[in-house]
This record gives structure tokens, sequence and C-alpha cells, in this order.
């Protein structure tokens, strides 16, 4: 380990730039693909990366960063393949520390790192010299060079993209020249016959212009693109990759600029007016490119990107029936006969995709169902298309509040009808299911389905592979959907065995869900809507009578998985999950009530809701409500199992983390909470039982007296031990002794309310053990 201010690091620094400046050998140099081994300006390149990375080297290694990053970006011109892997690898530990590392994970975001362009250029001048330089000759060299010349800029041009330029009144003469020298390079760069370095320079040029001259920049570059319009016409075949190139880069520049106009006319008020002026002649310019036969797909997609204004999810300006069924046509059209000459153009399908949702977000609100039937039926081949009309789809529906509830049932009667068609897997599934939970969540949707139709859709997530797929995560919560309307329509009258069992399969299927070991948070939110969706079905399930005992069976069976699923999400660690799980308890309740639902969602106040003896008997009957609960009081493990860990004199922090834990540091309170709930509930409920349903009771529990004792003295030992011995931990797998203590604790409660005998021989322990733990259950 290298600490600060060692002459060891400095010597070591010295080293390795030095050999990684050592030229290639001629042997090397002349036979690159010859080489089979890291060479030793290989080997330096890698070493610097691990210096570069190490956090605690920071201030020591920061005066030699500009060297680093100069010989960094020269050996991505190494004939050596190992060199230029190494170079790179380090370039990746270079740019964060450069710039810093930004949080979001967006690069078409408008604002750039913390790092100015004014602060970067002075911390590190013989670096901007550098890549001033090498610019330069690449923006010069021969179009037969440009491919490796150009390439070579990427990791400049990736740092440079990440910095932006500050206030101009902050700017001294000399570095106002730097910059500008840079944004004319990036203007020349954004025609390179490489993608990346197109946009890269596109990019660059966008941070490298300050907020106060971005509308005269736009002005400029669209002046650009008329200019180049009108010298497209007889264009020669040999420039014309040129001429594609440049125009792409004109348009990538100009998405950038707008969006940064956008983004500051939000802050600066006087801006505003301005927009639409821009918005105004840049389709009139842009539009020009669409008569160009040649322009290719890719810069069709841009041009529809700026034409229909992307900034605004749903825009005033209507397109006609007529129209959208003809831009959708065009597209079929276009992609069966690229399908039929075998000659499917680099973006065409970025194109079909793209024309597709501005269709779908700009058609007549009365439109709508049959504009997305319509693309669905023309580009059923075409997934990527197909899936582009979903998401254009959900956001319309989001926040379009022109579309009514009539239209949203129409959407989602077509909906269910291709669902249902739909027999093999695909990759519009998920969409489609979304979609259709968009319009669940959103709408009281009025269906009519039958029983069959529900296992039919079913089968999308009956399964352990199923189950954990990606259109599984929305199918389920839109089949639980659907059984409620099923029941909603009366076409249930009485509960048969073969109904119970399909909602018994769902419940499993549900819980599955809930194990943070298997599913991470998008599958378990999914569970947690599915509970909310389900409500109403399990409050029809109670209203019905059935006359089959093994139905009844199946039904307490369902409900105690239910039960359980909920009490597991509303305490789940992500808190969008514990949220959507608490609005099951409050459909639930409103369902049984007749009440409108809230609009207050706390997932802590849910679960206690939930378990409160008046809710809790609507699902379940005395006897069974007591027998749930008990089990809920019995430890998960033998006490045999639990094992200690000792603290070996370190501190470690064995807080839990709780959504519960209502601001205090009381461990006791945090890990016992919910027992506290469950027992408490059980003792009410205990106390409105009959002498029947308590002996029923009694009889469950008796056998818990003979091992009572022992179980108090194991635990209050280990308790003992963890205070006395600087042990941390005394756990078996989730159940730590102080949730056992507690539910001892209550196990005593409820053998002292229905009179199990040994009720001196309990209390004498128990007092003993509430004294350690310092409360009560009073």
């Amino acid at each position: 380990m290298i600490f600060s201010f060692q002459p060891l690091l400095h010597m070591c620094m010295s080293q390795l730039l030095e050999i990684a400046r050592t030229p290639l050998g001629h042997d090397v140099s002349s036979e690159p693909r010859s080489v089979l081994t890291d060479l030793p300006q290989a080997q330096a390149l890698h070493f610097l990366k691990v210096l570069v990375q190490d956090s605690s080297l920071r201030q020591d290694i920061t005066q030699y960063m500009s060297s680093v990053t100069i010989i960094c970006f020269s050996n991505f011109s190494s004939p050596v393949w190992t060199v230029r892997n190494a170079a790179l690898q380090l370039s990746g530990a270079l740019i964060p520390k450069l710039v810093g590392q930004k949080k979001v994970q967006d690069e078409e975001l408008t604002l750039g790192s913390s790092v100015s362009v004014e602060e970067f250029f002075s911390h590190f001048p013989e670096l901007t010299e550098f890549m001033l330089t090498a610019m330069k000759k690449a923006a010069k060299c021969h179009p037969s060079q440009a491919l490796q010349k150009h390439a070579d800029l990427i990791p400049m041009l990736s740092l440079l993209a990440k910095v932006s330029v500050g206030s101009e009144i902050f700017i001294s003469e000399s570095l106002a020249e730097t910059i500008a020298q840079y944004r004319a390079l990036f203007l020349k760069l954004i025609s390179s016959p490489i993608y990346h370095v197109r946009k890269l320079a596109a990019k660059a040029y966008e941070r490298f212009m300050p907020f106060s001259s971005t509308y005269k920049s736009i002005v400029t570059v669209v002046d650009e693109l008329c200019m180049h319009n009108r010298n497209c016409d007889g264009i020669h075949s040999s420039c014309l990759g040129f001429k594609e190139n440049y125009l792409n880069g004109i348009l990538l520049t100009l998405k950038y600029l707008l969006e940064k106009l956008k983004h500051d006319s939000e802050n600066m008020s006087e801006l505003k007016s301005k927009i639409p002026e821009i918005i105004t002649v840049l389709k009139e310019s842009v539009a020009n490119c669409m008569i160009w036969d040649s322009c290719t797909y890719l810069n069709r997609v841009l041009c529809l990107e700026l034409i229909e204004d992307k900034f605004n999810v749903v825009d005033t300006a209507y397109i006609s029936s007529d129209e959208t069924f003809k831009r959708i046509l065009h597209v079929h059209k276009t992609l069966v006969n690229e399908n039929l000459n075998n000659s499917f153009k680099p973006g065409l399908l970025l194109w079909a995709a793209k024309v597709v949702d501005v269709v779908v977000r700009k058609c007549y609100p009365q439109d709508l169902v049959s504009t997305w039937y319509n693309s669905y039926t023309l580009c059923s081949d075409y997934p990527d298309v197909v899936t582009s009309a979903f998401t254009s789809l959900k956001l319309r529906l989001l926040h379009d509040n022109k579309i009514d509830s009539a239209i949203k049932a129409s959407l989602f009667i077509a909906l269910l009808r291709v669902c249902l068609e739909i027999t093999e897997e695909c990759p519009t599934l998920f969409p489609l299911f979304d979609v259709m939970l968009v319009l669940m969540e959103g709408l009281k949707v009025n269906v009519v389905i039958t029983f069959r139709e529900l296992k039919k859709i079913s089968v999308w997530f009956i399964g352990d592979r199923k189950n954990k797929s990606e259109y599984s995560k929305a199918a389920l919560p839109v089949v639980t959907g659907l059984l409620s309307q099923y029941f909603a329509h009366g076409q249930c009258i009485e509960l048969s065995t073969q109904i119970l069992d399909f909602v018994l399969e769902l419940s499993l299927c549900i819980k599955d869900r809930t194990d943070v070991m298997k599913y991470e948070e998008d599958f378990r939110l999914s569970a947690a809507t599915a509970m909310h969706l389900l409500a109403p079905s399990l409050k029809a399930m109670l209203a019905e009578k059935s006359k089959e005992f093994s139905a009844e069976e199946v039904l307490k069976s369902t409900l105690e998985i239910l039960l359980d699923v909920q009490l597991t999400l509303l305490q789940d660690e992500d808190n969008d999950v514990r949220k959507e799980a608490a609005k099951f308890v409050h459909a639930y309740t409103a369902e049984v009530n007749r009440t409108t639902m809230s609009m207050t969602v706390n997932p802590y106040a849910s679960l206690r809701n939930l378990m409160k003896p008046d809710v809790l008997l609507t699902m379940l009957t005395v006897p069974q409500a007591m027998e749930f609960l008990w089990k809920k009081m019995h430890y998960t493990h033998d006490l045999e199992s639990i094992k200690v860990k000792l603290s070996h004199g370190s501190h470690e922090n064995v807080s839990i983390t709780s959504p519960f834990d209502l601001g205090t540091n009381n461990i006791y309170n945090e890990e016992t909470k919910i027992i506290d709930i469950l027992g408490k509930s059980l003792l009410e409920i205990i106390k409105v039982a009959n002498r029947e349903e308590r002996n029923e009771l009694r009889k469950l529990i008796k056998y818990k007296c003979v091992e009572f004792k022992d179980d108090v003295r194991t635990v209050l030992s280990l308790l003992k031990r963890k205070e006395s011995c600087g042990i941390y931990s005394a756990s078996s797998y989730d159940e730590t002794s102080y949730i056992v203590a507690k539910k001892l604790i209550y196990q005593s409660k409820v053998m002292d309310t229905v009179k199990i005998k040994g009720n001196h021989d309990r209390g004498s322990v128990m007092k003993e053990l509430q004294k350690f733990l310092k409360f009560s259950t009073n």
C-alpha cells in the first residue's frame, strides 16, 4: 500500500510514464499482429490505471493527471492491440477522475458534469493544447485516413462532451479564443464518417455554447442546413456519403441545441417567446430534407424528431384519421418492399417506429383505437415497430386528459382481443400487458370475460420459468384485475372448487414473488399491484356461499396465503412496494364498507388496519383468525438453531432497517413491532370468542406448554450472554433472539387468557424475561 507524501509513489509514476512514452521497436511496429503478449508499454498503462483509480492517492496523483491523459490518448493510435486496449481501460478510469462521475445514466441530458470548461482548461493547459492540436490534424486529414484518425478522437470527445462552458463574463479573452477554436473544430467533425464521432462532436459543440448564445447558434446551424439542402441538387454519387454524414451531424447538433434552449427557457422566461419562432424556422428547413430521396432513414428519424417537436407528449395539432392511416400504410409498404428486395437499410426500423410513434401520439382521441390497431396489424411482423406503438399509446394514456372513459374502455376490449389471439411468446407481450395494466389501474373498466379466457391468459405467468419472465410482471396483475371483472358480472353464481383452485394457484404465484432472495423490486411491485387489483375479487368470494366442504378449505388456505403476502409486502425493503401493497388494504376496506378509497396511503397504518379484529374477521371466522395469528407467534426454526456471533471488540452496526422504526433507535421496538400488532390482535379476538371457540384454540396450543419453560430459559440465556460476553448477533435465519422472546411473551399471555394450566410456573420465568427486555405487552 502506497501512502501519501512518500517518494516511492513519485518514483513509481516517473518510471511508468517513461516506459509508457517509449516508442515501439521497429520489429514490433512493422509486425504488430505478431505481438501475443503485453508489451512493457501496455503493462505500464495497466499499472497507471490502478494508481489512478485508487482514491487514497488522489492528492498525490493530481499533478500527473495531465501527463497520464496525454500518454493515454497518444496510445490510441498504437499499431499494437494490447497497447490500445490498455489505453482504453486507462481512459475509462481517467475521465471520471477528471470531470467527475455523473449519477444519472442518460447521456442525452443537457446538463453536463459539475466541472466547467474554464476550470478544466486552467487546471490542465498542456492537455488542452494537446487535444486542440490532435483535433486540428484529424480535421484536416485526407478522407482516406479519416476512419483511423477520427476513431482516435473518441476518448478526447468523450471527455470534452462532459464539461460545459459557464458564464461568459468570467471567461478571459485568451480562453474565449481557445473555446471558439474548439467549437469550430466540433463543427468540422460533425461530418465524420464515424457516427459516434459525429454524435460526440455535436454534443461537445452544445456543451461549449453558453446559454446566452444558444438561440444565435441555432439560427446559424439552421442556415447551414438550408445551404446544405440547396447544394444537394444534382449531387454526385461520390460525394453522397459525405453529404449524408454532414446532414446527420447538423441534425444532431440542432437536436442538442434545441434541448438546451428548451431547458434554459424553463429558467429564463425571456427566451420562451423565441421557441415558437425557432420551431417554425426549423420545420421549414428540415422539411426540405424529406424531398431528397437519398436521405437515409437515420436522418429521417432525426427530421421527424425535430419536426414533430419531441418535447410535448401530446401536441395540440392533431393528425386526421385519413392522414394517420396513410402514414401507417406507407410504413407497411416500405417495410414489405425493403424485405422483398432484401435491402434493409440502416435506420429503416427506427424510422418506421418513429412514424408510428408520431401517429399514435397525434391522432384525434376518437381515432386512437383504430390508429393503434392499424399500426399493430399492419406492422405485426416487426416487433420493434409494434413495441413503439405500445410505448406511445401508454404515454398518451398517461398524459392526455382528453381521452374519455368510453374510448379507454373500447381500447381495453381491443387489447384484450389481441391478447387472447396470441398463442406463443413474443416481444410484444410485455408492452401489451403493460398498457392493459395502465388502463386497468386508472379506469373502472367494464369487461365481460369468461373463466376459460381467464385461464388462457394466465398461462403467461403460471410456472416457475414464466413467472420470472419480463412480460409476467404485467400479466399477473392484469389477470387479477380481470378476475375481479369476472366476479363483478355475476358469472360465478356460487364458488366451485374449480374457480377456487384457480384463485389459489394465482395466490401462490403472488406469494412466490414476495421472496426478496428470488425476485427484484419490479417483480415484487407487480405482486403488490396484483393484490391491489384482487381486492374486489376477495370481497366477492367472501360474499358467495359454497356448498362444498373442500371448497371452504381451499378458500381458507387462499385467504391465509393472501394475508401472509400482505404482511410480507407491507414490510418490503422497497418503499414503492410497500406503498403499492398498502392500496390493497384501502381498496378492500372500501369494498367491504362501500366507501370511497382514501388517497392517503401509509404502509404502517395499513398493516395495523389489516390486522385489526374488525377487518380481519371479515375475511376469516373467529377460529380461523385465532389459528392464523397463533401460528404467527411460533418461531420459524428450532431454538437449537439459534447461533451467536462475537463482536471481537468491534462496534458493528446491527440496527435493523425497518419501515416502522418511527424515528427511534430502540432495537427492541423496531424488530418486534409486527409481533406487537399480531399479538394484540390475537388477544382482542380471544375476548370476543365464545367458549367453544376458545376450547378449539386451547386444544391447538396445549402442546406448547410442554417445552414453553425450556424455550424461555434458552432465549433468556442467549440474551444474557449477548449482554455480558460481547455477542452482537443471536439469530436463527431471519429471527433474532429478541423476536423469539417477544413471541414467547405473547404465547404466555394467550395461555393465561384461555386459562392453560401452569400459570404460576410460567409467570416466574416470564417475569425475568420481561424484566430483562424492559418491555411488557400491557
